[in-house]
């Protein structure tokens, strides 16, 4: 039966359904695709929905395949490499559009459902937002109705005139009976780890934000993307943003032009990671940490980034597994953070780092100038030194110097081979980086150890749910220098010149700047000046946050906490368990002596039901066991012609597959 069902013709209603799932459960992809490959798919269902209009219902086999061998020389010539994540998307969001054209019989339904189940879970491998959930449950729900109309009745050919949205009631009704157990498997089911990492493409990696080469306009670049880069959960009140300093890189090779770091999967900043685990020893440099005073306590949700580098204030610990802790005080992923992370961490704003000693390596290291750079900013740096100045003397007078003839803007001008000669002591307008660089060359120059650290400084306090978001254009560099008994310490030339920069953030200061957000056009963050925009931008942005702290978010850790709080309390009580016992025994028997609701009558029964009440009123005698066919006969001899055509319509409609509901209730409403 079920074989031969499955060679049945579809009918118009069926494939309309059939095109609605598909156009539905793609809805998520088209705007991640190239703009052709969106065009070629909504070209094919739009071809295939003017077919089913216009009564044709075939399409060349050669026509498909030609369709289909220009889709995969388009997927080349647009990446090149085909075996990406993207192209494979492309190409089978493409052959679902065409296996629509030449779609015909149940068999080739049941295959694009399939595709249109697996096309609606692929979405959420970009983004897990309540929005892309919420859109993804739509193109489920949708799908299984193309699935009931499809499987309901194969041997009935259904009309357009009966397009209904009853499939998806009857869908959405069982959806809403599974609400129950779909929670209490969420909170019950044990949490395992991701078996598997799915890369981003190439062109979302790009985005990433912070990079670990700096050069004049590497960090200004990021201004023209408003693009989220993390969010911050604080347990307890938010610190000022003049504290927040969040520590990606520590850059120490200069080679006379662009700023670096060596580091591999075992070394960092020069010396071994420590990744966080029971029985791992603590290299050495862990012994020049002093942790001292109360630590912040917080969880940072952090966007992709295809980077192996996390966000974090120093000093910064974390127990999390996978995640390392380096000599630099910043943290690293032991894989690539290719989908979004969320980690705990506890840091020690109040630390000591090598307060003792420095080492002879990391201090030639972070003293080493190449031969010819920038040679008069090196004999600014001898004439300070010879004027007995020390290294927080020569910090205080550049400071001073900067705040009084320099500018901060994200258009200073292009420099050339000397940049930081050029931007001292000619051009005198930079950005970030371009002061953090030149800070810490002239104290490289002056005989003092000092480094570039990159990162984020300050975010955005979303009043609705009390934590940060920390965009792009938040990203900034600055420096440190080596002072005995003091080890590393942190200076922020752009404090000096542009100290609304750190009180108040990047957007207030750099605001009226044209480059500023440049390539976010259409996004909300250009309207924040609209209160009513701007209250619905941090509304979405909460309600996106609450969903990852409490669903995505919902971890083993998360599970066990939460069973320890609930279950503790019941054996802390042990009349709890009598109460739960007893509220389930009166349940089940609830369920078990419920009849459920009576079937509710269709149409076309409700209108048989006038057509006997009718008859018994005029004296005819109807029995339950008479058929319309019957009742015709019936009233053919009570004289009752009007009755009996009515009669003979329904019998056309029930037994001879005709739609003839509408004449029914017409004649019912003129028979009285």
């Amino acid at each position: 039966m079920g074989r031969l069902a499955a060679g049945l013709p579809l009918s118009r209603v069926q494939q309309c359904w059939l095109l609605l799932a598909q156009a539905v459960a793609a809805v998520p992809l088209w705007w991640r695709l190239p703009f052709w490959v969106t065009l070629v798919c909504l070209g094919a269902l739009g071809w295939r929905a003017w077919m089913l209009w216009s009564g044709r219902m075939r399409v060349s086999r050669w026509l498909t395949v030609g369709l289909l061998g220009g889709l995969c020389f388009g997927l080349v010539a647009q990446w090149g490499n085909p075996a990406r994540l993207e192209p494979m998307i492309a190409l089978l969001l493409g052959c679902c559009a065409f296996k629509c054209l030449e779609m015909r019989r149940i068999r080739e339904a049941r295959t694009v459902l399939f595709l249109g189940y697996f096309i609606a879970a692929v979405g959420l491998i970009f983004e897990q937002r309540v929005l892309d959930f919420c859109l993804a449950v739509a193109a489920v729900l949708v799908t299984l109705a193309a699935q009931n109309m499809a499987e309901r009745d194969p041997w009935r050919q259904y009309s357009l005139r009966g397009f209904s949205l009853a499939p998806l009631r009857s869908v959405g009704r069982l959806a809403v009976l599974s609400i129950p157990l779909t929670l209490l498997i969420f909170v019950f089911a044990p949490r395992l780890p991701s078996f598997w990492t799915i890369p981003l493409p190439d062109e979302r990696q790009a985005q990433s934000g912070v990079s670990d080469r700096l050069n004049p306009g590497s960090i200004s670049a990021l201004t023209r993307s408003g693009k989220l880069a993390f969010r911050v959960g604080f347990e307890g009140p938010v610190p000022p943003a003049r504290e927040l300093y969040w520590r990606a890189l520590v850059l120490s090779d200069f080679d006379g032009a662009t700023w670096g770091q060596r580091g591999t999967a075992i070394l960092q900043d020069g010396a071994p990671i420590h990744w966080a685990g029971p029985r791992r020893p603590a290299p050495d440099w862990r012994r020049q940490v002093r942790y001292r005073g109360e630590p912040l306590r917080y969880r940072v949700y952090q966007e992709p980034s295809g980077q192996h580098w996390l966000f974090a204030i120093a000093a910064p610990v974390s127990d999390e597994f996978g995640i390392g802790h380096t000599a630099g005080l910043r943290l690293v992923s032991r894989q690539p953070v290719t989908q979004r992370v969320m980690y705990q961490v506890r840091s020690y704003p109040d630390y000591r780092l090598d307060p003792v000693r420095l080492g002879a390596a990391a201090r030639a290291r972070n003293l080493y100038l190449p031969a010819g750079s920038n040679p008069q900013t090196r004999a600014l740096a001898a004439s300070w030194r010879a004027e007995g100045l020390g290294a927080a003397a020569i910090v205080a007078r550049l400071f001073a110097q900067f705040g009084r003839e320099y500018r901060y803007t994200l258009s200073p001008g292009e420099y050339g081979r000397h940049a930081v000669d050029e931007f001292l002591l000619v051009g005198k307008r930079g950005f970030c980086e371009h002061f953090a660089a030149a800070t810490v060359l002239l104290l490289r120059a002056a005989g003092v150890p000092a480094r570039v650290v990159v990162g984020y400084q300050g975010g955005e306090l979303n009043p609705e749910g009390n934590y940060l978001l920390v965009h792009q254009y938040d990203a900034h560099a600055w420096g440190e220098y080596w002072e005995d008994r003091r080890g590393w310490v942190r200076i922020d030339p752009t404090a000096a010149v542009a100290p609304e920069r750190i009180e108040y953030g990047a957007r207030p200061l750099l605001v009226d700047e044209p480059a500023f957000l440049a390539d976010e056009f259409f996004s909300l963050n250009q309207v924040r000046h609209v209160a009513v925009l701007n209250w619905l931008r941090l509304n979405m942005d909460n309600l996106n946050y609450l969903w990852l702290s409490w669903v995505l978010g919902y971890d083993s850790g998360r599970q066990t906490a939460f069973f320890g709080r609930v279950f503790g309390v019941f054996f802390a009580y042990p009349w709890l368990w009598l109460v739960l016992l007893g509220s389930g025994l009166v349940l089940v028997l609830a369920v078990l002596c419920w009849r459920g609701p009576r079937r509710r009558r269709s149409r076309i029964e409700r209108l048989f039901l006038r057509l006997r009440r009718g008859l018994v009123r005029r004296g005819l005698v109807v029995r339950p066991g008479h058929s319309p066919a019957r009742l015709a006969v019936l009233s053919e001899r009570a004289g009752l012609v009007r009755a009996a055509e009515i009669c003979r319509l329904f019998d056309r409609h029930l037994y001879a597959n005709r739609e003839c509901e509408r004449q029914i209730r017409r004649r019912l409403r003129g028979w009285r």
